[in-house]
């Protein structure tokens, strides 16, 4: 039921001042719903004009501008089908649940054998992977 009803969307509007690791866009984007997002997390698996649109939630004038663009067809010289197909494609590439799972427990294991020191730049390419464009 859930899924139908995303799937109804054009685009997923969130328009968070803060929103430190929502779940709510990556369903939306496994569906090929477009977010429109605001600030925090979210732009950590967005990129704009590739598999999203970034919003200023404390701009209304420059939101609704984007959004319009977005209803036209293009948003940045990018075709809005363009958007959908990556959107899906960058959920089930990067945040595909397995991988996260295999991630933390990656983590868990440097913990348990005390190489805390040797995470470093690893811990934030395990916990934000790169959308490569």
């Amino acid at each position: 039921e859930k899924v139908k009803i995303i799937n109804s969307w054009d685009l997923f509007l969130c328009p968070s001042r803060y929103e430190p690791q929502g779940q709510v866009d990556l369903e939306a984007m496994a569906c090929g719903v477009v977010p429109a997002v605001g600030l925090g997390g979210l732009r950590e698996k967005v990129v704009d004009g590739f598999n999203g649109i970034w919003i200023n939630p404390y701009d209304i004038k420059e939101t609704a501008e984007k959004i319009y663009q977005f209803y036209k067809g293009k948003y940045k010289n990018e075709n809005v089908d363009n958007l959908r197909k990556n959107c899906r494609e960058s959920v089930l590439k990067i945040w595909d649940w397995e991988k996260r799972a295999d991630a933390h427990k990656e983590i868990y294991t440097y913990l348990l054998d005390g190489r805390v020191d040797e995470i470093g730049k690893d811990l934030e390419d395990l916990l934000l992977p790169k959308i490569e464009i």
